[in-house]
């Protein structure tokens, strides 16, 4: 299954912001949402993906591995 297929919208589109690299808080600002709500976009992000860090995540998306 990709990374993707395990993540809600709301996640793959939170983890296709970090592609971008300019972090939580300008990802939540584009999509209106609230800082802590990016937080936990993140948090689950991590755990779906078996990452610990943006760096692991960038590093899975870009690789296409989950």
């Amino acid at each position: 299954m990709s990374v993707f297929g395990s993540l809600t919208c709301a996640e793959a589109v939170h983890a296709l912001e970090m592609l971008k690299g300019d972090g939580r808080a300008a990802a939540a600002a584009r999509y209106g949402i609230s800082i802590n709500t990016a937080k936990t976009h993140l948090m689950r992000i991590f755990e779906k993906t078996d990452v610990k860090r943006q760096a692991e995540l960038i590093r899975v998306l870009m690789d296409g591995q989950g």
